[in-house]
């Protein structure tokens, strides 16, 4: 994954006797899907090095291999611009060091990827997978400025508070802790209401987390219109929480059981207070009482969306009923139909 750092400074002129427009060979590049391929093609040409490094260095997954970490934090850190090329980062954290890695070689490891990040100055995109909580220094000195961000403490050091802070236009955050499960003992962490400073994250418009109090502690004082709640259990203050966003919720998901046929009064006056509310989704099943009572008390409502077939924080069968007026449902993949961008 890395070249001459004098390759890459050349001039991306094309040698005229033989030339191809620039744009021609994006376009060929842009068709080529195996990083393999495009690991061979920056080795054997080195005319097509500064060419082919912005399709094999846009979108990095460091695999579960400490040594493509190493070799990728060596190629960001002796060529600078490679780090300039990516846009989208994921780093599977709870597999890149297996446990016959010696601690002092493991810690030079985040050490060299603090510092390849660091490097990453048009980074949009990053995905901390298990991430142990102990190497969120790592977040430190950063520069790129995030539009969207997967993640999934349990609790928020100051390293994790301090980078937040600086995200100004940080718009999707996917917050998930994994291994909640609150029927086997294993409730959601509890955040508090004051977790991040008042103009933190100024842009943050849609939210999905399976920690309800997450979302009571991020979506006040912020233009949250997309709320995906994962969670069967629901804090009580949600509501008030929801009301508080400084743009209307378009989009609500949550996996509150629904108790016999009908929706409790309580519920549907919370949902009434959403005037802008065109989409909501529900785990379980619902009946034509149901979509009718949400039909009086919603207006605003375009179409309501139930799981048919699949698990919690899984992808499967989808029913979407239209609400204007209501009619038959239609089934649907939630890849195939995506209920968050349509809104």
């Amino acid at each position: 994954m890395h070249t001459d750092d004098s390759v890459v400074r050349r001039k991306q002129a094309v040698p005229t006797a033989h030339a191809l427009p620039v744009e021609l060979y994006h376009e060929i590049f842009g068709h080529v899907k195996s990083r393999r391929d495009l690991c061979s093609l920056i080795r054997i040409s080195r005319f097509h090095q500064p060419l082919v490094a912005r399709f094999l260095y846009h979108t990095v997954e460091l695999s579960k291999y400490s040594e493509h970490t190493e070799q990728f934090c060596k190629a960001i850190l002796r060529t600078p611009y490679y780090g300039g090329l990516v846009v989208s980062l994921t780093i599977h954290g709870d597999n890149h060091y297996p446990v016959s890695l010696p601690d002092l070689e493991c810690f030079r490891l985040w050490c060299n990827v603090a510092c390849a990040l660091r490097r990453l100055t048009r980074l949009e995109t990053l995905h901390l997978v298990r991430l142990p909580q102990v190497y969120t220094w790592i977040l430190k000195k950063c520069s790129f400025s995030l539009k969207e961000l997967h993640c999934g403490h349990n609790k928020f050091d100051s390293d994790l508070l301090s980078f937040l802070n600086t995200q100004q236009r940080l718009s999707s955050i996917h917050w998930v802790v994994p291994d909640i499960c609150p029927s086997r003992g294993r409730p959601p962490p509890s955040f508090p209401k004051t977790l991040l400073a008042k103009k933190a994250l100024p842009a943050l418009e849609k939210l999905v987390t399976n920690c309800p109090s997450l979302a009571v502690a991020l979506v006040p004082g912020r233009p949250v219109h997309r709320l995906r709640i994962l969670s069967e259990t629901v804090d009580e203050t949600l509501t008030s929480t929801i009301a508080s966003s400084t743009a209307p919720l378009l989009c609500l998901e949550t996996h509150t059981p629904l108790s016999g046929t009908l929706l409790s009064d309580d519920t549907l006056r919370s949902l009434a207070t959403l005037k802008d509310l065109r989409t909501l989704v529900l785990r379980d099943r619902v009946s034509r009482g149901i979509l009718l009572s949400l039909k009086d008390h919603c207006p605003s409502l375009e179409a309501v969306c139930c799981l048919f077939e699949g698990r919690l924080n899984d992808s499967g069968d989808y029913l979407r009923f239209p609400m204007a007026p209501v009619g038959k449902p239609q089934r649907l993949r939630d890849s195939e139909v995506p209920l968050w961008k349509d809104a």
